[in-house]
């Protein structure tokens, strides 16, 4: 047997845990274990809309072209059933202050761009749902729906590289509740479980003062919309370079919630870090499906972020306050959503 120091046997076991609860192809307790979450999360969703939808052909969890799978993308039931079931594998862990730093960055202040500023509408869209492809039926029969969206806008980051030269930073960018459904304020720990990630990326930092701008569509969570089967009829067929085929992703107008029509409070959480402790080597060529890395990562390469999904709300936060946690590299600015008619 190959002698292994203790730090690599804890690395392998959490390989072969994570295989056990997302075994794919390579996984080599698939014999036994197959994959827990593809049988008993996605397995069991698929049962539950053949129930809903009762349709004859067999159902997937995001079956080809069927309605179930528009209306998947279009409201993303799937992941808010199985959202509740990930965050109970994350209730134990807590979080080590030395790993928020960045040494020498500083965010200076953070403003989302819309009409107004750090203000954010929504409103609800009219679309259509083409039901002929799912349903034997003659000729076009099209559905009229009303979806959440929101107006465009524009993270504006400032902040300064101290550090002596230039850095190469990983941008990380969440939103998050200030108060609960009674109108309390939440603590910190309360709060993180609802902090949801609206983008990541990386950026070059030049030595002093940076400005990062990042619009909302290019957000690396969510999916391009997929193409009308009147389109692809047309012959207008997008190239894998603008388009995603993978269907995986957040919808784009999902990105953020409703709010009300008052103004809902929010804080939109921002941080950098350092870019050289977080990316994974492998091939950097440009790939298909990589429209949403941060749910979806990258298909035929490794994850491309060695932090943990969500980080740094992924571990429990023992800071009382919001000062108490922070460090120089992140900022917690409040912003409104309101809900237009």
């Amino acid at each position: 047997m190959e002698a292994r120091d203790d730090r690599s046997l804890k690395a392998q076991s959490q390989i072969y845990f994570a295989q056990i609860l997302e075994g794919g192809s390579d996984c080599v307790f698939s014999f036994i274990f197959g994959g827990w979450v593809g049988r008993f999360g996605h397995g069991h969703l698929e049962l539950v809309g053949r129930a809903l939808w009762k349709v004859e052909e067999r159902l997937e969890v995001f079956p080809d072209f069927t309605i179930l799978r528009t209306f998947s993308q279009e409201t993303s039931l799937l992941a808010t059933l199985l959202s509740h079931s990930y965050s109970n594998f994350c209730a134990g862990f807590r979080i080590c202050h030395n790993t928020l730093d960045f040494p020498g960055v500083s965010i200076v202040t953070v403003t989302v761009k819309a009409k107004l500023h750090n203000v954010v509408n929504t409103y609800m869209k009219e679309d259509q749902l083409e039901l002929s492809h799912a349903i034997p039926l003659k000729g076009q029969v099209k559905v009229k729906y009303h979806h959440l969206d929101h107006e465009p806008f524009t993270y504006h980051i400032s902040c300064e590289n101290n550090a002596g030269g230039p850095k190469r930073a990983t941008v990380r960018i969440f939103l998050g509740p200030v108060h609960d459904e009674l109108g309390n304020k939440f603590s910190l720990n309360e709060a993180r479980k609802y902090f949801i990630e609206l983008d990541k990326f990386r950026t070059e930092l030049a030595p002093g003062k940076n400005t990062i701008a990042r619009k909302s569509r290019e957000s690396s969570v969510t999916i391009a919309p997929t193409p009308k089967f009147s389109e692809l009829l047309a012959g207008e067929v997008p190239t894998e370079s603008n388009a995603e085929f993978c269907s995986c992703g957040w919808p784009d107008h999902l990105l953020i919630p409703r709010g009300n029509h008052k103004g809902m409070d929010f804080y939109l959480f921002v941080m950098l870090t350092d870019y050289e402790q977080d990316h994974v080597d492998g091939p950097t060529e440009e790939t298909v499906c990589a429209d949403a890395v941060s749910y979806c990562g990258v298909k035929d390469q490794k994850y491309p972020d060695k932090k943990a999904m969500g980080f740094p709300f992924d571990r429990v936060i023992k800071a009382r306050t919001i000062p108490e946690f922070s460090s120089p590299n992140m900022t917690f600015q409040k912003v409104k959503i309101q809900f237009k008619e």
